[in-house]
């Protein structure tokens, strides 16, 4: 994993396509949001209920 400093359409997208291919292979994603404004804006964009999201590795 590598930290991510900005958010782009792109980005989300992204993160559907790995969800869905997590899915369709029988597995899980999760995501972890080291920065608050990370997890501030993916609940803000109502994702906080597609994906499992933590605020700490700590916390998975």
């Amino acid at each position: 994993m590598r930290p991510v400093e900005f958010f782009y359409r792109s980005a989300f997208d992204l993160l559907c396509r790995i969800r869905r291919r997590a899915l369709e292979r029988g597995g899980h994603w999760e995501v972890i949001c080291v920065r608050p404004w990370h997890l501030r804006i993916l609940k803000s964009a109502r994702l906080g209920t597609l994906f499992v999201l933590f605020a700490a590795v700590e916390d998975v």
